[in-house]
């Protein structure tokens, strides 16, 4: 899953454990449903960093508050996390795709996200729609509206 997905959460999440060290937590109809799909459910330590940076810019959270709100959304959603400690990030494969398909700079955050997939061969879930572009380079890569339109019935009771 890219940032995007899991980011909500943290958004709703983020006061309560500012002030509470075990507060009631708030989800989103994407969490939900993906925790209820009981599909198996994979983050990397990239997203990690990313949420991290995001609660430490935007709300000005700590390292143990940042750590406290990881470990409880990945337990409650029953989230295994892919421990990235070192990646190597393969070039030409990002020059191809920047050179067949018109991106943004923060696009290749989700490129580095779907390398990690790829070299897993995971499916790579993702909010960004504009990604659809790069199927040439690996097939596994689902936005959230395709995802809904996949299981709109199961939606539906959201």
């Amino acid at each position: 899953m890219d940032t995007n997905i899991i980011h909500g959460w943290f958004e709703k999440n983020v006061e309560r454990f500012k002030t509470e060290k075990n507060p009631e937590i708030y989800s989103t109809k994407i969490m939900d449903w993906l925790y209820k799909s009981k599909r198996k459910l994979f983050v990397s330590t990239l997203a990690k960093a990313e949420i991290f940076r995001f609660l430490h810019s935007s709300y000005g959270v700590d390292k143990d508050t940042c750590i406290r709100m990881w470990e409880r959304f990945k337990k409650i959603h029953n989230i295994r996390e892919v421990k990235i400690t070192k990646f190597e990030i393969n070039i030409r494969d990002f020059i191809e795709i920047a050179s067949k398909v018109a991106l943004g700079k923060k696009t290749f955050i989700n490129i580095m996200h779907i390398q990690i997939a790829k070299s897993l061969k995971l499916t790579f879930l993702t909010g960004d729609i504009r990604l659809d572009k790069i199927k040439f380079y690996y097939k596994k890569i689902l936005d959230y509206p395709s995802l809904r339109k996949l299981y709109e019935r199961d939606f539906s009771t959201f």
